[in-house]
């Protein structure tokens, strides 16, 4: 049986967490934490977690790059969201 969501990494503080980066994204110019990329406006992303935790963000992520980062390693946190941009 597949655990809660929030057991996952999923529940309200998570969902808050996404709140807070979605209209930064959706403005343009965040960087995805894990390609060093733009995520362009309407793109699909997915909040990433830093490697091995449940609790800690790396920060919004292309939703491709999220879901295969069985090979590919976050190890940063920074709390505020401060999008990382290329101007």
């Amino acid at each position: 049986m597949p655990a809660h969501t929030t057991a996952r990494g999923y529940g309200y503080q998570h969902q808050k967490e996404r709140q807070r980066w979605t209209p930064l994204v959706e403005a343009g110019g965040v960087i995805c934490a894990r390609c060093d990329t733009p995520i362009r406006p309407g793109q699909p992303w997915d909040l990433g977690h830093v490697t091995g935790s449940q609790t800690l963000y790396s920060g919004p992520e292309h939703r491709r790059c999220n879901r295969r980062t069985n090979s590919i390693r976050v190890e940063t946190h920074d709390p505020s969201p401060q999008p990382r941009t290329r101007w």
